[in-house]
C-alpha cells in the first residue's frame, strides 16, 4: 500500500521557491565576481543578460514603435551607437563591447554583443534614446564616474599570478608591465606577440601602429615578431596556423581579452591604452619602439 506524500503548504512552497531563487542569485554573483572582480560597471552589462533581460521585455511588450518619442532610427545606427555607449559608459578601460547583429523584437531592437567571447543582447528603445540592461540608460548622457573609494586593504592582482613591479623599471615605459619573467627569444631574438580578433574595435585601432613598428623591426633583422587572428599569424604570408603553446602563453598572462600584447616575455598589456587621447597614434607607436629598445638593450 502506497503511502502519499505529505503536502507543502502555499507558504512552504513559497519559501523553498525563494530560497532556490536566492541561491542561484548568489551563485552567478560569485561567477561574475570572479571575472571582473568588484568592477561594477563591468559586471553591470553581463548581469542584464541573468537577472532582468525577461523584466525589460515584458516592461515594453506590445510597442510597434518607439515608447519614448515615437521616432525610429535604422538598424545600422542604433547598432553602432549601443556599441559606442556600452564602450564609454558601461564597461571597464582596455576591453571593447563589438556589435554581432541587430533585430526588432517586441517593439525594441535587441543588439546582440560581443564582450570578452560571449554574446550579450542588450535592448534600445527604437529612437536610440534608452538603453536597457538591467537599468535604463539615457544615451544622450554620458554617465558620471563613480566616487572614488579608498581600499581597506592592500589587494593583490588577481591576473597574472607571477612576480611584477607595480611601476615599469624604464620610466619611457607608460603601458606595459613587467612581468618578472627572463625574455624569451627565437633564433636569438626577443619574440613579440599581438593577439587580436576581427571584430574587435581597439584592435583595428591598434594593429597599424603594431604592423608598421614589427617590421621596421623584422625587415633589420632583430626581432621575431607574431600577431594572432582567428587562429592564425597574419603577420606572415603562409599565415601559419597558431599553435597550441601562444594560446597557452596567453592565458597563463591572466588576459581576458583583446587586444593584449606579449614583449619578449617581460613585458606585457591588455587593452589599446591611447586610443582615447589626442595624439593616440603617435604615442602608441612611440611606447611599442621603447619596449622593443628596452629589449634589446637587455
Amino acid at each position: 500500500m502506497s503511502r502519499k506524500r505529505p503536502k507543502h503548504t502555499n507558504s512552504e512552497k513559497r519559501e523553498e521557491k525563494e530560497e532556490v531563487k536566492n541561491k542561484k542569485r548568489a551563485e552567478k554573483e560569485r561567477f561574475l565576481k570572479r571575472i571582473f572582480g568588484e568592477d561594477k560597471k563591468a559586471i553591470t552589462l553581463v548581469a542584464a543578460v541573468f537577472f532582468v533581460i525577461g523584466f525589460v521585455i515584458s516592461a515594453f511588450f506590445g510597442f510597434s514603435e518607439s515608447p519614448v518619442t515615437g521616432m525610429v532610427v535604422s538598424k545600422e545606427d542604433i547598432g553602432a551607437k549601443v556599441v559606442d555607449y556600452v564602450n564609454n559608459n558601461l564597461i571597464q578601460p582596455g576591453t571593447s563591447v563589438t556589435m554581432v547583429s541587430v533585430e526588432e523584437e517586441n517593439g525594441l531592437y535587441k543588439v546582440i554583443t560581443s564582450y570578452q567571447g560571449n554574446e550579450i543582447p542588450v535592448y534600445a528603445t527604437k529612437d536610440g534614446i534608452l538603453l536597457l540592461v538591467g537599468t535604463v540608460y539615457d544615451m544622450t548622457q554620458e554617465l558620471e564616474p563613480p566616487p572614488e573609494e579608498p581600499p581597506e586593504q592592500p589587494q593583490e592582482p588577481a591576473t597574472p599570478e607571477f612576480p611584477k613591479s607595480d611601476e615599469p623599471e624604464n620610466t619611457n615605459i607608460k603601458t606595459f608591465f613587467d612581468s618578472g619573467a627572463d625574455i624569451c627569444y627565437e633564433d636569438g631574438k626577443p619574440v613579440i606577440r599581438m593577439y587580436a580578433s576581427s571584430g574587435c574595435g581597439y584592435c583595428k585601432w591598434n594593429k597599424p601602429m603594431y604592423e608598421k613598428v614589427v617590421k621596421e623591426y623584422m625587415d633589420q633583422g632583430k626581432i621575431v615578431a607574431y600577431l594572432w587572428e582567428g587562429g592564425k599569424n597574419i603577420l606572415s604570408d603562409e599565415q601559419e596556423p597558431q599553435p597550441q603553446e601562444e594560446l597557452a602563453l596567453y592565458q597563463e598572462y591572466g588576459f581576458g581579452g583583446v587586444p593584449a600584447f606579449i614583449f619578449g616575455c617581460k613585458y606585457y598589456r591588455g587593452g589599446a591604452s591611447f586610443s582615447r587621447v589626442e595624439n593616440g597614434e603617435e604615442l602608441e607607436e612611440a611606447e611599442l619602439r621603447n619596449v622593443i629598445e628596452d629589449l634589446l638593450a637587455a
